[in-house]
Protein backbone atom coordinates (compact mmCIF):
# COMPACT_ATOMS: atom_id res chain seq x y z
CA UNK A 1 0.00 0.00 0.00
CA UNK A 2 1.25 3.73 -1.01
CA UNK A 3 1.04 6.33 2.26
CA UNK A 4 0.41 9.74 1.60
CA UNK A 5 2.91 12.67 2.59
CA UNK A 6 0.89 13.39 4.73
CA UNK A 7 0.26 10.24 6.17
CA UNK A 8 4.20 9.24 6.99
CA UNK A 9 5.18 12.99 7.90
CA UNK A 10 2.37 12.70 10.62
CA UNK A 11 3.32 9.21 11.73
CA UNK A 12 7.05 9.82 12.11
CA UNK A 13 6.21 12.97 14.42
CA UNK A 14 4.36 10.64 16.34
CA UNK A 15 6.48 8.07 16.15
CA UNK A 16 9.33 9.73 17.06
CA UNK A 17 8.11 11.96 19.61
CA UNK A 18 6.76 8.47 21.55
CA UNK A 19 3.65 7.22 20.57
CA UNK A 20 2.61 3.82 20.15
CA UNK A 21 1.47 2.16 16.52
CA UNK A 22 -1.62 2.43 17.74
CA UNK A 23 -2.64 5.52 19.15
CA UNK A 24 -0.61 7.04 15.30
CA UNK A 25 -3.28 4.37 13.27
CA UNK A 26 -6.13 5.93 15.43
CA UNK A 27 -5.44 9.46 14.37
CA UNK A 28 -4.30 8.72 10.93
CA UNK A 29 -7.33 5.98 10.54
CA UNK A 30 -4.91 2.84 9.81
CA UNK A 31 -4.71 -0.10 11.41
CA UNK A 32 -1.82 -0.86 14.03
CA UNK A 33 0.38 -2.88 11.45
CA UNK A 34 -0.23 -0.06 9.23
CA UNK A 35 0.97 2.71 10.93
CA UNK A 36 4.09 0.56 12.70
CA UNK A 37 5.03 -0.30 8.67
CA UNK A 38 5.29 3.59 7.89
CA UNK A 39 6.93 4.47 11.55
CA UNK A 40 9.65 1.48 10.85
CA UNK A 41 10.61 3.42 7.29
CA UNK A 42 11.14 6.66 8.77
CA UNK A 43 14.90 7.99 7.98
CA UNK A 44 15.88 8.08 10.82
CA UNK A 45 16.49 4.55 12.19
CA UNK A 46 14.95 2.35 14.56
CA UNK A 47 13.75 4.55 17.73
CA UNK A 48 15.12 2.58 19.95
CA UNK A 49 18.79 2.92 18.99
CA UNK A 50 18.16 6.88 19.09
CA UNK A 51 18.83 8.69 22.41
CA UNK A 52 16.49 10.92 23.43
CA UNK A 53 18.42 13.73 21.82
CA UNK A 54 18.44 12.20 18.75
CA UNK A 55 15.12 11.69 18.93
CA UNK A 56 14.59 15.58 19.78
CA UNK A 57 16.92 16.47 16.81
CA UNK A 58 14.97 14.73 14.13
CA UNK A 59 11.74 16.39 15.61
CA UNK A 60 13.43 19.31 14.76
CA UNK A 61 14.57 18.43 11.71
CA UNK A 62 10.89 18.02 10.51
CA UNK A 63 9.46 20.67 12.11
CA UNK A 64 11.45 22.95 9.84
CA UNK A 65 10.48 21.07 6.77
CA UNK A 66 6.36 21.21 7.93
CA UNK A 67 5.95 23.19 5.38
CA UNK A 68 5.34 22.04 1.58
CA UNK A 69 5.67 23.75 -1.45
CA UNK A 70 2.24 25.57 -1.41
CA UNK A 71 2.89 27.02 1.97
CA UNK A 72 0.73 24.44 3.77
CA UNK A 73 1.66 22.33 6.50
CA UNK A 74 2.19 18.62 5.14
CA UNK A 75 -0.04 17.29 8.15
CA UNK A 76 -2.92 19.32 6.87
CA UNK A 77 -2.71 20.66 10.41
CA UNK A 78 -3.04 17.99 12.43
CA UNK A 79 0.06 18.93 14.39
CA UNK A 80 -0.69 22.63 14.99
CA UNK A 81 -0.63 21.76 18.83
CA UNK A 82 2.05 19.44 18.63
CA UNK A 83 5.32 19.91 21.44
CA UNK A 84 7.60 18.81 18.70
CA UNK A 85 9.85 17.52 21.52
CA UNK A 86 9.68 13.57 23.02
CA UNK A 87 6.72 12.92 25.29
CA UNK A 88 7.98 9.49 26.75
CA UNK A 89 7.78 10.18 30.26
CA UNK A 90 3.95 11.68 29.80
CA UNK A 91 2.56 8.29 28.40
Amino acid sequence: MTYTEQQRFTAWCLWLAGFSATNIGKVLGLRRKQALGICQRNPFGPRDKLSRQERETALQQLRSARMGDDGKPIDRGLLNDFPWKTIDDQI
